[in-house]
């Protein structure tokens, strides 16, 4: 028995069109396939959920909230395009707490489709927990789940923000990120820089 070549998913390719006709999800559906460049929707996503941001040189995005951070990256070539979305949690660890912080990482990771929760150790030895959530692009995606996966990516970190300080000791005193102490609110994103 063979398989009709068109029933395969486009794994990384460009999506197969032919000229003026609407493009086919398998099924015979019609896609609403996204039309504006990703990171133009991206922006426009965030201004309408009232999230302020900045954007850098390499036109990557980024939030600030009260205890972390949230990149949106579009990374890779056409064929391998990706929107990453990577929240940084502010609260600084010493390498002697690295074991702890990946056991719970690991809990998180076992219970949760995402974000995915890892340990990065920067140079000066400092140990932070980060999320990422990543979605392929080369073969096109449908604005509905664009949309979808970046408002609950969003909704995602702020779980894992609450879920980690409920899990990790008090904060030293003196220790608060600069967010909380300036009486940012913890659901409300900061000013951008």
């Amino acid at each position: 028995m063979s398989v009709d070549p068109s029933a395969i998913p486009n794994f990384g390719g460009k999506p197969q069109e032919k000229p003026g006709e609407p493009q086919q999800a398998a099924g015979g559906r019609r896609t609403n396939a996204v039309s504006m460049p990703y990171a133009d929707l991206v922006k426009l996503l965030l201004t309408q959920m009232n999230i302020k941001f900045a954007e850098d040189p390499q036109g990557n995005l980024l939030a600030r909230w009260a205890r972390y951070r949230m990149f949106f990256l579009l990374t890779g070539e056409e064929r391998q395009r990706t929107l990453t979305l990577r929240a940084v949690y502010e609260r600084a660890h010493g390498v002697d707490d690295k074991a702890g912080l990946l056991l719970l990482t690991d809990e998180w990771n076992h219970s949760r489709p995402w974000p995915k929760a890892y340990t990065h150790t920067s140079d000066d030895g400092t140990v932070r927990v980060v999320g990422d959530a990543t979605l392929p692009l080369s073969a096109g995606v449908g604005f509905e789940h664009l949309v979808a996966s970046i408002a609950g990516w969003i909704r995602a970190a702020g779980e894992l923000d609450a879920w980690l300080a409920e899990r990790l000791p008090d904060e030293p005193e003196g220790e608060t990120p600069a967010a909380e102490a300036a009486g940012a609110g913890e659901d409300a994103p900061e000013e951008s820089a």
